[in-house]
């Protein structure tokens, strides 16, 4: 509950603090970089620990004998979400609604809305 204030204000903070539009895009295009180079490098690593490791060697499990009924109960509970859902769902229903459930989401859309006039 307490990561989604300091998410917002780290935000808000950072970019009210870039006078100029410019910084604000090269910074996200760094963000962005960072993000690729990070995630890539940490696909490559759990890659190289799975190949070492060999997590479900000699389970020797049969896949045809498992009971798969069982499952039923996870897998119908899933829903499956398009576009305008998505993008509906960003949208928070009050401030304190998205601050108190701390979907980080709707925070997210909350801070840019409300800093991005201030910057003209």
């Amino acid at each position: 509950m307490i990561i989604a204030p300091i998410i917002f204000c780290t935000v808000v903070t950072g970019i009210a603090g870039m006078k100029d539009m410019d910084k604000v895009g090269r910074v996200g295009v760094k963000a962005l970089l960072y993000f690729e180079v990070v995630s890539t490098l940490a696909l490559i690593i759990g890659l190289i620990v799975v190949h070492v490791i060999q997590p479900g060697v000699g389970m020797n499990v049969d896949a045809s004998t498992l009971d798969t009924k069982s499952l039923s109960v996870y897998t119908n509970a899933t829903t499956t979400h398009g576009t305008v859902d998505f993008l509906l769902n960003i949208i928070p229903a009050s401030v304190v609604d998205a601050f108190a459930k701390g979907d980080i989401y709707k925070c997210c859309c909350f801070q840019c809305c409300s800093v991005f006039p201030w910057l003209r």
